[in-house]
């Protein structure tokens, strides 16, 4: 675990291509993390939330090793929220935020990579830790451990989601959704009614 007293130093490391706004990264194909600690922060509450978010990051990713396939985006950094932070009030605001703004995102389009910009990033990881507190509540821990191990398989995201709660990603995906009071928007919007002879 390399530890960086800046955000330059952190971004001098690790190269070019590194997105805004990371804090930390864990690289388990050389098992290998790194994280910004600057001077102040060293007696703070930071120095837990770090380690232990990117130590998840490498725990989910020995549990879900496999050469076909990732698990979605939002699973491992919810986890990994939730574990260093937990489903906190800030997130719970931004998340209910967006709900009532009609910008909440179907967790589908956060399964790859997160956003760019500060505020999708940011909502980005709210979702996702917000995603992971209601699968808890919804159907408890040892049912959310059988679904990040049965990834270790290289099965779709349906498949994981069947063996661990009977249903589909999509079914849970909506069933998050409407906890936010939000409907999955259709991406074709609505449709005109059909026409007859004229």
């Amino acid at each position: 675990f390399f530890v960086y007293d800046s955000t330059e130093g952190l971004y001098g490391a690790m190269g070019p291509g590194t997105r805004e706004n990371v804090g930390g990264q864990a690289n388990p194909v050389i098992r290998t993390m790194v994280g910004v600690i600057r001077p102040e922060d060293v007696d703070s509450d930071w120095v837990d939330v770090l380690v232990t978010h990117e130590l998840t990051h490498m725990v989910f990713s020995d549990a879900t090793d496999n050469p076909y396939r990732q698990p979605p985006r939002w699973l491992n950094e919810g986890l990994a929220v939730y574990l260093s932070e937990g489903y906190t009030v800030s997130d719970r605001a931004q998340v209910a935020d967006a709900a009532s703004r009609g910008e909440l995102t179907p967790l589908s389009a956060i399964a790859g990579l997160f956003p760019t910009t500060y505020q999708r990033f940011s909502q980005a990881y709210a979702q996702s830790v917000s995603a992971v507190d209601f699968f808890i509540e919804t159907y408890g821990r040892d049912t959310l451990v059988r679904l990040i191990t049965s990834y270790r398989d290289g099965v779709t995201d349906d498949e994981a989601f069947e063996a661990a709660t009977g249903a589909d990603f999509r079914a849970f995906d909506d069933a998050w959704l409407a906890a936010q009071g939000v409907e999955r928007p259709d991406p074709f919007g609505p449709q005109p009614a059909p026409r007859g002879p004229e």
